[in-house]
């Protein structure tokens, strides 16, 4: 089995392959991490990379499935726009101005771990996610992966970028101004944007420090 066709086969595959016992989590895992690190240095898609955890993650993902568990996403990698708190890591939104570590997972977060998912990372957008191009003065451009020379647009532009150069299996994106179709177009992954009625209505994770 070829891993970098399986990187750009998407969750639903994944699944497949791992229930059936012919792929697991670490395996994938490992593969998506040595594609980021001779890729991403050139696409700009993630602001940072969650190896450690990914891994450990993806080990105690295949331990469960090696008991008979199984989960809706268990094992899978995903990566996460960096407007989504994850436990102990900054959420910067794109910015320099939060330095201060998220002390738990936002409800997305929360149920994307709970159904079994793996964070690889958190992926580029703008500042406070405000433009349709992913870039900025201090994290440069993110790169569109069908042309290096061409933006991955905005400003969910780093997830749909990993997604598309198979760094991530799928990526979280959010959409404030009906954004969200321009980096897909751009970059080429599929959306699947969930109704807004049913959404979960937890708070913000609450943070005590800026710089």
């Amino acid at each position: 089995m070829d891993l970098t066709d399986v990187c750009f086969a998407g969750p639903a595959r994944h699944l497949e392959l791992m229930r059936a016992g012919r792929l697991t989590s670490t395996d994938l895992v490992r593969a998506y991490l040595e594609r980021i690190e001779r890729f991403d240095r050139e696409l700009n898609a993630y602001r940072v990379v969650l190896a450690d955890s990914a891994l450990a993650a993806a080990a105690e993902a295949d331990r469960r499935r090696a008991n008979g568990e199984d989960a809706p996403l268990l094992g899978v990698p995903l990566a996460v726009k960096d407007d989504v708190d994850l436990a102990g890591e900054v959420t910067t939104f794109g910015t320099q101005a939060v330095t201060t570590p998220s002390h738990a997972d936002g409800e997305l977060a929360r149920r994307l771990r709970a159904a079994g998912a793996v964070f690889l990372g958190k992926t580029r957008m703008p500042e406070l996610g405000m433009w349709p191009v992913t870039q900025s003065a201090f994290a440069g451009a993110t790169r569109n992966p069908w042309s290096l020379a061409h933006s991955a647009g905005g400003s969910s532009g780093g997830s749909a970028a990993a997604v598309a150069a198979g760094l991530a299996s799928a990526a979280i994106g959010s959409d404030g101004g009906r954004l969200h179709p321009h980096p897909l177009g751009r970059d080429g992954p599929v959306r699947h944007e969930a109704a807004q009625r049913p959404g979960p209505a937890a708070p913000p994770t609450p943070r005590t420090g800026r710089a």
